[in-house]
């Protein structure tokens, strides 16, 4: 247990500086190790409440979005990647759509490691085709 402590990015502006990272660790660690059978997620819900707004109160949420927002906020505040370069894509035409894949992903790649990453992301392929000149524009997203 307390693994996850090595791997905190305090200085990551887009995380938490590690907030949610320890409120998240330590509610694995009172759910394995407690001497309770009930345990309840006090400290995650008011960290990650006092980032986004809407967790605030005790209303309804979406649990899709909530799991979004949880997932991401971890994976910043556990990205290996303390100093995040730009990247501009190359605008090649008619390349096979493996070579465009593989750029996307290893550009994503060079802003974004974590744990989170290592176990959730893939890249889903999408095309959007110009209603005027016809021209599909194909991304891939993490």
């Amino acid at each position: 247990m307390g693994i996850h402590k090595k791997e905190i990015n305090l200085d990551n502006p887009l995380g938490m500086g590690g907030r949610l990272a320890k409120a998240y660790g330590g509610l694995v660690a009172e759910m394995w190790q407690g001497t309770d059978s009930r345990v309840t997620p006090h400290d995650l819900k008011r960290t990650l409440g006092s980032k986004i707004s809407r967790f605030q109160g005790y209303g309804q949420q979406d649990s899709a979005e909530l799991t979004n927002y949880i997932l991401d906020l971890l994976h910043e505040d556990l990205n290996r990647i303390t100093k995040k370069p730009y990247i501009e894509m190359q605008d090649k035409p008619n390349r096979p759509d493996k070579e465009i894949a593989d750029e996307f992903y290893a550009n994503f790649l060079a802003r974004n490691q974590s744990i989170i990453v290592d176990l959730m992301y893939g890249q889903l392929k999408s095309t959007v085709t110009c209603t005027e000149c016809k021209n599909p524009q194909l991304t891939f997203d993490p």
